[in-house]
C-alpha cells in the first residue's frame, strides 16, 4: 500500500470514528436523543456498513479502481446501484447518522453533515470524470438512478 493511500485511510478513520467521540465526551453540546432509544442507531450502523461494503465488494469485483485515473474497467449498473449512484457514500452516510444517534449529542449530528457536503463536492467532481470516460451510458444512468437513493 501507498504512504498517501495509508494516510487517506488514517484521516477517514480519525473523521469517521475517533473525532465523534472526542467531540461528543469533550463538547457536550445538549444529549437530543436518550437511551434506550440512541441504541436505534445501531440499526443504521450495520445497515450502513452492509451497504458500504457490499457496493464496494461489487465495484471491485468488476475491476474498478477507486481513483478514476486508471479507467474503471465497468460502469456498474445492477444491484446496489439500481437505487443509488453512490451506495459507498450513502452507507458511510447512514453509519454517521447512525453513530450520531448512538452518541446521542447534538455535536454528534455534525459530521454526517460535513460528511454530506463534502461527498457531494467529491461526486461532482468524479462525475464529470465518468462522464469523460463513459460519455453517454453514464448521463443515461445519471438521468434514472438519484445521487443518494
Amino acid at each position: 500500500m501507498r504512504r498517501n493511500q495509508k494516510t487517506n485511510k488514517s484521516i477517514v478513520f480519525i473523521f469517521l470514528f475517533f473525532l465523534p467521540f472526542l467531540t461528543h465526551y469533550f463538547i457536550p453540546i445538549m444529549v437530543i436523543v436518550q437511551k434506550p432509544y440512541s441504541y436505534l442507531g445501531s440499526i443504521f450502523m450495520i445497515a450502513g456498513l452492509i451497504l458500504a461494503v457490499e457496493s464496494s465488494r461489487m465495484f471491485k469485483a468488476a475491476g474498478n479502481h477507486y481513483d478514476l485515473k486508471s479507467g474503471s474497467a465497468k460502469l456498474i449498473t445492477s444491484g446496489i446501484f439500481l437505487y443509488s449512484r453512490n451506495p459507498m457514500y450513502l452507507g458511510v452516510l447512514f453509519w454517521l447518522i447512525g453513530l450520531g444517534i448512538l452518541l446521542g449529542s447534538l455535536i454528534s449530528f455534525l459530521y454526517p453533515i460535513i460528511f454530506f457536503i463534502l461527498a457531494n463536492i467529491m461526486i461532482i467532481l468524479e462525475e464529470k470524470k465518468l462522464i469523460n470516460i463513459y460519455g453517454d451510458t453514464y448521463m443515461n444512468y445519471r438521468r434514472s438512478v438519484r445521487r443518494w437513493f
